[in-house]
């Protein structure tokens, strides 16, 4: 039989959802699209080891995370969180290296991040998935792990001379800057290439970003 969530609804209209743990369950899905002018909040909430079929986990701006964990999700090839929601003190793990991570805008006309908490935002240090996008939430702001996931300034693209510096604009560090700057966001955090799956590709993000330090990135 599949789970649901059941929301509770306050006097102000939003529908909550609080100290619940929800862990090797199945999910229809996991889709949290909150209507215009609507609220949805997840306070500590945990998902361990859930996996959805046949939808996929998607959690849409208007939405507020906070003291949240998603760890070991399966859902398909992508956990999606739109950075227009409002995160505090967020966990997403995954042992999996195949799982990827994308938090960005995905709504055009949704008002952009605003940060109501003095507090971290987002832990993202133990997501092992071979790819790891977070765009449009600050920084610093961010809990990584340096030694696969970097802080990557979009002003790196005119800052630098890159032919003169020898990086390529086709790059890692070239691709990467380039999604910020369509976003119009000024920094966001990157996973590194796979040093297993794709050595070369490593190598070179590893030079170019030496390349950038040693220039003063």
């Amino acid at each position: 039989m599949n789970a649901t969530l059941d929301f509770d609804t306050d006097s102000d209209g939003a529908r909550r959802l609080t100290d619940r743990r929800f862990e090797g369950l199945t999910f229809l899905d996991l889709e949290l699209h909150p209507t215009r002018g609507s609220r949805l909040l997840l306070e500590r909430v945990s998902f361990v080891k859930c996996r959805t079929h046949p939808g996929t986990c998607w959690i849409s701006g208007g939405t507020t995370l906070r003291d949240v964990v998603i760890e070991d999700m399966d859902c398909g090839d992508a956990l999606r969180i739109s950075s227009n929601c409002q995160l505090e003190r967020v966990i997403l793990r995954s042992r999996k290296k195949t799982r990827s991570l994308v938090v960005r805008p995905f709504e055009r006309d949704d008002p952009r991040f605003q940060q109501h908490t003095n507090d971290w935002c987002l832990d993202v240090a133990e997501f092992h998935g071979h790819d790891v996008e977070v765009i449009g939430i600050p920084a610093d702001k961010i809990r990584i792990a340096p030694a696969r996931q970097v802080v990557v300034c979009t002003d790196w693209r005119t800052r630098f001379d890159w032919q003169a510096i020898g990086l390529k604009r086709l790059g890692f560090f070239g691709i990467v800057t380039k999604k910020l700057l369509a976003h119009n966001v000024g920094a966001g955090v990157f996973s590194l290439p796979d040093p297993k799956r794709s050595p070369a590709h490593y190598d070179e993000a590893i030079r170019e970003m030496d390349i950038l330090r040693r220039a003063g990135a």
